[in-house]
């Protein structure tokens, strides 16, 4: 079996299992390591069987688990007790979820609906509730999840994910002796799970995603529909720069040409190549002014050409450079990436180049420019690539 979206499965047959379904299925859909399971049978729970902060927003789950036969549904009675229960947890919740094994309901939705706008003018969580199918049908995305409470699996490659590194305003939060040091240790170990992952995630494609919540379980009007498509856009978008940025983090710690080079600049150099590669690819489009760029070109022609702007301290940092190999060698000059002081390789050149063949590799692949064509004309030999400044 390939593929899992269209299976219709039953529930679990405890509340134990359900509400373990729930959280595994939260805690890969919401990408939350830290989403527990509240209290333990006998305590007072109020409201909340499982914790998370998606986003960082407080959020609980409550899972009520009905009879399939005979048919057993939820009650609008017992949704406001829950309500009322959750609306005493610490710390404050800002939003509410409730899950349940009993069919979808129209009504309760519409009663759900109605709390809400209460809430949102009393300042109170957002309620969110789930019948079975609209569960499942998160659940099936999640082929781990799947396998372990149904016993189906779907054959994949496994991808352990390594590395995640939060942005916000195009900037790595992660401290430069942190990520200095987890650079050294990714290189350890990429090369024991050669195909792991590496990804960046933006604040803001979270904040995106908790939009997105708002319309979940509700029937939606065309101007919400539109409303919904608009976030859904950017969210595309923001992903798409996120995918972008982690093929080029990959090839900067696993390409055998690419990291030889990268991996010269050793644990701060790294960090810092890292931090730059990801402002350039998230940062605002567009200099002020009459900029200074910094133009690097391989060996064999120009197609390949990568340029990024300057600032005056790094036109001091290039020309000092230059003067220096001026005074010691008869025709020394900062001409080719190898000759930059590492500060210029790791914020400008190397950055810079992964971008264009990030770029070649994504939006020109019908050109027929792959990595080992690269590789066989010494585009990725970025050490001799030339440098002027225009």
């Amino acid at each position: 079996m390939d593929s899992l979206v269209h299976l219709d499965l039953a529930p679990p047959k405890t509340w134990e299992q359900f509400e373990e379904l729930c959280a595994d299925t939260f805690a890969a859909m919401w990408n939350d390591p830290g989403l527990v399971r509240h209290g333990r049978s006998g305590q007072r729970q109020k409201g909340v069987d499982i914790v998370s902060r998606p986003g960082g927003r407080w959020t609980g789950l409550q899972c009520k688990k009905k009879a399939i036969w005979p048919v057993k549904t939820l009650t609008k009675a017992e949704i406001n007790k829950e309500v009322a229960e959750a609306l005493t947890f610490t710390p404050k919740l800002e939003a509410f979820w409730i899950l349940t094994t009993a069919p979808d309901d129209i009504h309760l939705q519409e009663h759900v609906r109605k709390l809400n706008e209460k809430h949102e003018a009393a300042k109170l969580f957002t309620m969110h509730l789930l019948g079975w199918r609209e569960i499942l049908s998160h659940t099936l995305l999640y082929p781990l999840v799947v396998a372990k409470h149904f016993g189906i699996k779907v054959e994949h490659d496994r991808e352990p994910l390594l590395a995640v590194w939060s942005t916000m305003d195009a900037q790595l939060e992660a401290s430069d002796e942190e990520l200095s040091v987890r650079c050294q240790e990714l290189i350890h170990e990429l090369h024991r799970n050669p195909k792991g992952r590496i990804l960046v995630r933006q604040r803001e494609s979270d904040a995106l995603e908790q939009q997105l919540l708002a319309f979940l379980g509700k029937t939606l009007s065309i101007p919400q529909r539109k409303e919904r498509l608009q976030i859904l856009d950017k969210l595309a978008e923001s992903e798409r720069r996120e995918a972008r940025i982690a093929l080029g983090l990959k090839l900067l710690f696993t390409d055998p040409s690419i990291a030889f080079t990268f991996q010269m600049l050793k644990g701060p150099g790294m960090a810092r190549a890292v931090k730059s590669y990801a402002h350039m690819e998230l940062g605002p489009i567009g200099v002020h002014g009459m900029p200074v760029y910094m133009r690097m070109e391989p060996k064999r022609g120009d197609y390949f050409r990568a340029a990024q702007h300057l600032t005056k301290t790094e036109q001091q940092q290039w020309m000092a450079r230059d003067e220096d190999l001026r005074k010691k060698y008869k025709n020394g000059r900062c001409d080719t990436v190898i000759e930059l002081t590492d500060e210029l390789k790791s914020t400008i050149a190397l950055p810079a180049i992964t971008r264009r063949i990030v770029n070649e590799l994504i939006d020109r692949q019908l050109e027929g420019w792959n990595l080992e064509r690269m590789r066989a004309n010494e585009i990725l030999d970025f050490n001799h690539w030339s440098v002027q400044l225009v």
